[in-house]
């Protein structure tokens, strides 16, 4: 009785134990480093009112949340004051896998939505970026409105303040200062 009791409270310690490193990942956002402010000249435009642009590893599992809430972004009545580009890293030292993936299979289902290869993440590195999931949206004059995540945690999807901020500017209630919410997913090189 007493060793069943024992085995019982070790397992029970282990579960917890599991479940507090499984919710610790998932909260834990990606590296956060200063984005540029600014939309690098060398960045093409496409001449809309905001550029949108998404940051993704195609092996990230995390940001398949990040997909779908910028389908619903997408899907908005603003949609079209809207170009966005979702630019996928890729080691220039690949042997493939990484143009195919089921993520940016995903992101090239989303109408409107372009999906470009980063090699060796040299645009992201350039505007500050280091995780997946990452977004910045600039207006038409290449200033950064928003820069973050848009989703609440690693891998899941609903109701988040990214989500929020970007839908509010796009509505046209931005202020001149940039709005920043972390970014949860995998590091992007």
């Amino acid at each position: 009785m007493r060793n069943t009791f024992l085995m019982t409270a070790v397992w029970s310690a282990l579960v917890c134990l599991g479940l507090v490193i499984v919710w610790d990942y998932e909260a834990r956002p990606g590296e956060h480093v200063e984005t540029s402010a600014v939309r690098p000249e060398s960045l093409e435009t496409y001449g809309r009112e905001f550029d949108f642009l998404v940051f993704l590893h195609p092996h990230c599992p995390c940001s398949m949340a990040t997909v779908r809430e910028l389908s619903h972004i997408v899907a908005g009545s603003h949609s079209e004051k809207l170009s966005v580009r979702v630019l996928a890293y890729q080691p220039t030292s690949s042997n493939g896998g990484w143009r195919s993936s089921r993520l940016l299979e995903s992101a090239r289902k989303i109408p409107g939505v372009s999906v470009e290869m980063d090699d060796d993440a040299r645009v992201a590195i350039s505007l500050g970026v280091r995780t997946s999931g990452h977004v910045i949206l600039f207006s038409k004059d290449g200033n950064s409105l928003y820069s973050g995540g848009i989703t609440v945690s690693r891998g899941h999807e609903g109701t988040n303040h990214g989500r929020q901020a970007v839908e509010s500017i796009l509505a046209g209630a931005h202020s001149d200062s940039v709005k920043t919410i972390p970014a949860f997913g995998c590091r992007i090189q």
